[in-house]
Order: C-alpha cells, then structure tokens, then sequence
C-alpha cells in the first residue's frame, strides 16, 4: 500500500489522463476483475467490474469532445482501415491497460523485494553496481513470474507433442513452469544475477508480446534504484505476516511487509 501499489497506479493513471486520487478505486477495480483480492466468486466481483466499465463509459464523450494526449484520448480518436473504435471496444481498452498497467508491476516490485529480502547480499550486490538492476529485473520475470499461466482457444484441430488439441479446446500455458525448466536454464531453482539474455516467458512471444513490457521495465528499474539510493538494507519485518495474492494466474502479494535502513 505505500510503494509497490501506489507507483504503478500512479503512473498509468497520468498517461491514461486519470486523476491519481483515484488509485484505491484501481485497485479495487483491478482485483475484482484478477480475482487477486478476498472477493472470488464471480457475483461478489461483477459490481466492481461494472463500476469500471462505467467509469470508462463515463470518459468517453469528454475526450471525444476535449481530446488530450492521454492515451484514452488517443483510443478515441485513432482510426484503422478508415474505422474508429467503438465506445465497447475502448472501454475494453482502458481496462486492459489499468490491469495490465498496475497490477503487474505491482507483483513484479514487490517479488523482487521479497527475493532480495530473502538473501540480504544481493542488495548489497545491487548497491554495490547498480549496472546489474536490469539483470536482477529479468531474473525475478524469470524465478517468479507476476502472471504464472494464460489460456488460448484452439480455432482448429492441431498436434502437439504427440497429443491432439480439438478445435474449441482451451490450451493452459504455464509461463512460470517454463522460466523454471531445468532443460534450458541452468539450477532454475536459483536466484541469480549472472544470467544471461531476456529468453524468459513472462511477456509473452510473437505477436502476442506484451506492449507494456518497456513500462513495466523501466519503472520497476526507478523504483529499485531509488530504495537503492535511500536504504543501506533491506529485510523482512520478524513479526508481521506477509500475505500472497488470491489469484491463480497473478502472483504477487496482497501484503508484504519490510524493514528498512536508512542508508
């Protein structure tokens, strides 16, 4: 609630044109639509949800009639093949890019704190050269990934690996059990600064690549060289109990508590 929250949200709010006041309604929206918070059955949920897509609804005519450079704005009035998005689709929009805009980085952030928590000399690793944070960022992608799995549906009848996928059929593809295949990474089990390359799963692949993976990057990279910059240590509170996201697909904390020193 006071660092891996607030930044995402904060940020993505501003390129969206959206108050940051708001931030606690994000989030709220956010974990009814993830099932990342104490509500999962679909029912509790669905008055969050609806309560986004007005909000979003709600946008729309202002930015038709008073356009900025936010990206809502620009969802408005961009054209493809001569056609503009309908109101539906743009309320679809806004609300890939809140989700995918906070609530991944979010888990993203506080994943690597909580590895670095764990074994306290690669903070002072990290301090020491800071030209390995960008390392430290693909490896926690890697070891703990913020979105474990995603499901596609076969448009037609496919082999795989000696089994057949029916037209129809949903396929699960379990990112976080491929960033940890002992066939490709070398004691995956491990949190390691050295590796080398960006051939993780964690943004996707091909055309399916994850656009906001640049945003994620950089503002996960500021924010740990900023706690970088400010505290000489960091570990986890002895007494207070840290707490996992409710989600299946999304991994992360709903609580993660930590002691710093100042540096």
């Amino acid at each position: 609630t006071e660092f891996t929250m607030p930044l995402p949200v904060s940020v993505i709010a501003q390129m969206m044109g959206i108050p940051p006041a708001l931030k606690n309604d994000f989030k709220r929206w956010s974990d009814a639509l993830t099932a990342s918070g104490e509500a999962t059955d679909l029912a509790d949920r669905m008055p969050d949800v609806m309560e986004m897509a007005g909000f979003f609804q709600s946008l729309i005519p202002d930015r038709r009639e008073n356009p900025g450079e936010d990206l809502i704005s620009k969802a408005v009035h961009t054209e493809v093949d001569g056609q503009k998005m309908s109101d539906q689709d743009i309320v679809g929009y806004c609300i890939l890019l809140l989700i995918a805009g906070n609530e991944t980085t979010t888990n993203l952030l506080s994943s690597l704190l909580n590895v670095i928590a764990d074994e306290p000399h690669l903070w002072a690793e990290l301090r020491e050269n800071t030209d390995k944070i960008d390392a430290a960022i693909e490896e926690i992608l890697r070891f703990d990934a913020p979105v474990q799995w995603i499901n596609r549906k076969a448009t037609r009848d496919v082999e795989f690996h000696g089994q057949t996928v029916k037209a129809g059929e949903r396929v699960y593809a379990f990112m976080g059990s491929a960033n940890r295949d002992p066939r490709h990474y070398e004691n995956p089990e491990q949190f390691r600064l050295d590796r080398e390359g960006r051939d993780h799963h964690s943004f996707g692949h091909g055309i399916h690549f994850c656009i906001g993976a640049p945003l994620a990057r950089i503002e996960a990279k500021y924010a740990i060289q900023g706690l970088l910059n400010r505290y000489r240590s960091i570990s986890h509170s002895p007494e207070a109990e840290n707490e996992r996201t409710y989600s299946t697909m999304l991994r992360g904390f709903h609580h993660l508590w930590l002691d710093l020193e100042p540096a």
